[in-house]
């Protein structure tokens, strides 16, 4: 049976791999969305930091429950659905200054919409 301390373990074994290999990018849920199980994400970070490696944590299950801490975990990326929490239908996209800064110039929006593709569609 697979239990909340196997999850546990499954991703401190992870987090030791990437310390052995070559990773560029270690990407992880926050929260097992079947158990229940809380990922150790300072513990992750603390390894995919060792070697060089951005870590992108995904916290859909973890956002609606606890308090985030993205500077207590150290995480370069943390992702949520905003509609978890109560919001409208869109994400939330945290970047550490650095993690964005290594990312460089992106586009902010798509082109404006100036008439609607169906008369009456936008009021």
């Amino acid at each position: 049976m697979w239990t909340r301390k196997h999850t546990r373990a499954r991703w401190t074994e992870a987090a030791r791999a990437a310390e052995q290999r070559r990773t560029a990018l270690v990407a992880l849920p926050h929260v097992s969305n079947l158990l229940g199980g809380i990922v150790d994400l300072p513990a992750v970070v603390q390894a995919a930091h060792a070697v060089g490696a951005r870590v992108v944590a995904d916290g859909v299950a973890y956002a609606p429950h606890r308090a985030i801490d993205v500077d207590a975990w150290d995480v370069d990326w943390y992702v949520y659905s905003t509609y978890k929490v109560f919001g409208p239908h869109m994400a939330v996209l945290y970047g550490r200054d650095d993690a964005l800064a290594e990312r460089g110039p992106q586009p902010t929006s798509s082109p404006t919409v100036t008439s609607p593709p169906v008369p009456g569609l936008m009021g």
